[in-house]
């Protein structure tokens, strides 16, 4: 419930990049990781590329406090959050990324989606689809339960979401602005991208609130 969140996580109060309790003259973060996350914002050069993946965008590397906050909206389900880190997002959205048909969040598996009480990925889609106008579908869909990519090596992850997702729509000719919040290796995104390409997708745009590494 929004009081609760407010209670645990006040927005005017503590500082969600740092922890700090001096107060902040805007919602979330102080003036010290306002300016930190200034410095973490790319260029639009500054993208993960993959062969299933044909454009992507993100407007900040993965580092502090952009990681804290979405650790935040990830597993703490600070809600609120998501319209601020949307904006960013939308702001950062390329051309091409723009003239997509269609907004399809990464899939969570309902089990974890039911401990977690939300799929961070949807609920920053919902937004974009808001701002853009662009339709949101959640057609692709997780076909069985893998363990987290965070927790994987990275020969680990290379397997570990092969077959794991299916669309259970035709996108036959649409183009796909594909939502997540953070790209690491890319595999999530390559997994997704060839499903959706499976499915009739005209091509797969990628576009996630940061980058931590290049695919």
């Amino acid at each position: 419930m929004r009081w609760l969140r407010e209670l645990l996580y006040p927005s005017r109060a503590m500082c969600l990049g740092c922890g700090s309790l001096v107060g902040q003259d805007q919602p979330w973060l102080c003036g010290a990781c306002l300016e930190a996350l200034e410095t973490c914002r790319l260029s639009s050069e500054a993208v993960f590329s993959h062969a299933s993946i044909l454009s992507a965008c993100h407007p900040y590397r993965y580092q502090h406090p952009v990681d804290a906050l979405v650790r935040h909206l990830k597993y703490n389900s600070v809600k609120d959050l998501a319209p601020r880190m949307a904006a960013d997002m939308v702001r950062a959205l390329n051309p091409l990324c723009q003239s997509a048909d269609v907004i399809i969040p990464v899939p969570m598996h309902p089990l974890r989606k039911m401990r977690r009480g939300l799929n961070h990925a949807e609920l920053l889609a919902r937004y974009l689809s808001e701002a853009t106008g662009i339709p949101l579908e959640t057609s692709l869909r997780r076909s069985r339960y893998t363990p987290q990519q965070a927790r994987l090596s990275h020969e680990q992850r290379k397997h570990n979401l092969d077959n794991a997702f299916r669309v259970t729509d035709s996108l036959q000719g649409k183009a796909v602005l594909l939502v997540d919040d953070v790209c690491t290796t890319g595999t999530t995104a390559e997994q997704c991208a060839k499903a959706l390409l499976a499915a009739g997708a005209r091509h797969v745009c990628l576009v996630t609130y940061a980058l931590a590494a290049k695919g």
